[in-house]
């Protein structure tokens, strides 16, 4: 059985360049199916999700239709005791038929390297209604590449002085 834990480090991901510099691969996918259970004694979410695109390939990943991300956001029940996590540093709730855009700066957690262990501002997800998800903390600083909004809202500019 393999194991796996969401580990930080000190590498910046403030800005979509840091993600782009420090992610070993990027990789787009749908999410189309989703286990809940329990990893190192904590309720975990298992995201399978089927890939739509390799934007940057690594020797470190499978060349898969199918990878696997391991999130830390679940709420079930067995038998009449319920479970739930909800971390906040995740604050995405991932939902079958979200589209990913996911950016891992670490190595696979798996023998098949097929298991994702991201950290929160690795993860862009967009709902079925275009509606954006975001970790937060992912890339305030700037728009996303081919965007023409701002990632936040900024101030208004200063007036002009004479």
């Amino acid at each position: 059985m393999p194991c796996f834990s969401h580990r930080r480090d000190d590498r910046p991901r403030d800005s979509w360049e840091d993600l782009r510099r420090y992610a070993r691969a990027i990789v787009s996918g749908q999410v189309v199916g989703i286990d809940q259970g329990f990893q190192g004694g904590l309720p975990m979410s298992l995201l399978e999700v089927e890939v739509d695109d390799i934007v940057r390939s690594s020797d470190d990943y499978a060349a898969t239709r199918t990878l696997y991300v391991a999130y830390p956001y679940a709420v079930f029940a067995v038998g009449d005791k319920l479970f739930c996590r909800d971390e906040p540093r995740f604050a995405y709730r991932p939902q079958i038929g979200d589209h990913l855009l996911l950016f891992p700066s670490h190595l696979p957690r798996d023998r098949n390297a097929r298991m994702l262990d991201v950290e929160p501002t690795e993860i862009l997800a967009q709902k079925p209604s275009g509606e954006l998800g975001r970790p937060r903390g992912a890339a305030r600083r700037e728009s996303p590449p081919g965007s023409r909004r701002p990632a936040t809202p900024s101030a208004p500019p200063a007036p002009a002085t004479r």
